[in-house]
């Protein structure tokens, strides 16, 4: 059975790539593909949200109804926005990244075990 996709942010340069890209990915299933001017968005097996803040938040609210996953790679929220995301993350499984490069995941990883090594400091990516 193969997942459900619906991307959000369909309309970007991430919503674009991931669109093209899924002919290659044989377990997924894109369903339907939404902009910021879309209102309503159809049930599916997970949410991949690549829009703005605002209309993040208002997708985010429909995956929490219906219990859908969802993975945020928005940027620009403010911390009302962050504090919504945490508590939606309650109720439905999120992975809130707001940058999913490899190249950032990789520094970021590095930069962890750096400071945890060798300096007494914490670090807030």
């Amino acid at each position: 059975m193969k997942h459900q996709l619906i991307i959000s942010g369909a309309t970007g340069r991430m919503g674009l790539s991931l669109i093209s890209c899924m002919k290659d990915f044989k377990d997924f299933e894109l369903i339907y593909s939404a902009s910021s001017k879309d209102t309503e968005i159809p049930h599916g097996s997970i949410i991949i949200d690549f829009s703005e803040p605002d209309f993040s938040i208002e997708v985010l609210k429909k995956a929490v109804e219906r219990g859908t996953p969802m993975l945020i790679g928005t940027t620009g929220f403010n911390d009302q926005h962050i504090l919504k995301i945490k508590d939606s993350s309650n109720h439905i499984p999120i992975l809130f990244a707001s940058n999913t490069s490899l190249g950032i995941y990789s520094l970021k990883e590095w930069l962890k075990r750096f400071c945890h090594s060798y300096l007494k400091v914490q670090l807030f990516l």
